[in-house]
């Protein structure tokens, strides 16, 4: 992919935006890292979508990743540093100011969710925690076969997401089983529940999502505005802010939980088996359970 038209959204250069006509691009690049975010990467997403929504001569944003990976959602090292600036002393954040960062964290979401451009979000390789949520604000998901979304927090903190969106998203059943059970599944089967619009082979990604923004730009620019404003009431009707402010007071008490000795827990399994260790033995203990419980979609 050629970079060279594109505009750097923070100071590593992972978020980039491009214009091309009536189309605007957010891209993640990080490939070297399977675009793992970082706790700098949900402000210049926000940055990236409120200015992209506010350019009149756009219709439509693409949101993707460089290289293998939509993204893997956020870096293991950085867990438990987001509540503190650069240069702070990194100790047990009190819950004000989990609270405070959980709710602005969730504005990230909102400015996908209700940009006034059509979003669409193209997926492969791996969707993973917190940029499931992302990917999933967009309003047309379309993924590369075999590409595995997953919600890695549920597998160790029992987290549930933007519960009530996720819920009228996924419906409550496929939620169940990804954020109560750890289950992750193929873009095969995102498609057949009715959770992303298509699946297509790797070397036909880039142009279906192409095609698909192609399509968008041939309506008027008021219609697609009058229509994403439509679509941004009825979420509002339904619940969905409420729903992420209850997210942000539900995170900052399950990041609190007391894990009995025979729990996984993060921690004490990084400490003793490094971080590619700790993860390996987490999702061992998901995989025999959740293999038996649907066998014909092994993990």
């Amino acid at each position: 992919m050629n970079l060279d038209d594109t505009i750097k959204y923070d100071d590593d250069g992972f978020v980039l935006v491009r214009k091309r006509g009536a189309i605007g691009e957010v891209i993640f690049n990080r490939p070297d890292r399977l675009n793992a975010v970082t706790p700098r990467t949900g402000p210049a997403i926000k940055a990236a979508f409120t200015d992209l929504s506010a350019d009149d001569d756009l219709k439509v944003i693409i949101f993707r990743g460089v290289g293998r990976a939509f993204s893997t959602g956020m870096e293991v090292g950085a867990l438990g540093t987001q509540y503190f600036g650069e240069g702070e002393e990194i100790t047990k954040p009190t819950q004000r100011r989990r609270l405070g960062h959980d709710e602005r964290h969730s504005l990230d979401s909102v400015s996908i969710l209700h940009s006034t451009k059509v979003v669409i979000a193209e997926g492969k390789g791996h969707i993973l925690g917190i940029s499931l949520d992302w990917f999933l604000d967009a309003d047309i998901c379309i993924c590369e076969e075999g590409t595995v979304l997953g919600y890695p927090p549920a597998r160790m903190i029992a987290a549930t997401g933007n519960t009530l969106y996720w819920m009228l998203r996924m419906g409550p059943a496929l939620h169940a089983e990804m954020c109560l059970m750890g289950r992750f599944i193929k873009a095969e089967e995102a498609f057949d529940r009715g959770l992303i619009n298509r699946v297509v082979p790797a070397d036909r990604l880039e142009e279906t999502v192409n095609a698909a923004a192609e399509a968008v730009c041939n309506l008027p620019a008021d219609g697609l505005a009058i229509g994403k404003y439509n679509r941004k009431v009825a979420w509002e009707i339904l619940g969905v802010r409420a729903s992420q402010m209850q997210t942000a007071m539900a995170h900052a008490l399950q990041v609190q939980q007391k894990v009995s000795k025979d729990e996984w827990n993060l921690v004490r399994e990084r400490e003793q088996h490094g971080v590619k260790g700790a993860y390996r033995r987490r999702d061992e203990k998901f995989k025999d359970a959740l293999n038996r419980y649907w066998p014909e979609r092994p993990q």
